[in-house]
């Protein structure tokens, strides 16, 4: 839903949700980090543009913070490449 979607309004609410439900639960952490969502919210950023994405850029910023703060999640990004595509 993030990425295909083409309604702004559906992307921002599914991103404000997903911000929900990363806050704090490790469970939900890890499967959204083995289901792709790192690489989504990376797409989505170089997308956005870092600079001038203004607020969903800091929402997926904080989305990916709030996975960041998990070992198996870090260990997955990481294996990855994920922020090599920042780059």
């Amino acid at each position: 839903i993030l990425q295909n979607s083409h309604i702004d309004y559906v992307r921002n609410e599914a991103l404000s949700f997903l911000l929900l439900l990363t806050a704090s639960n490790a469970e939900l952490q890890q499967i959204v980090t083995m289901q792709g969502l790192p690489e989504t919210v990376f797409t989505m950023l170089s997308e956005e543009g870092l600079g001038t994405g203004g607020k969903v850029a800091r929402d997926l910023i904080q989305c990916l913070s709030n996975l960041t703060g998990n070992a198996t999640c870090q260990r997955c990004i990481r294996e990855t490449g994920g922020l090599s595509a920042l780059v």
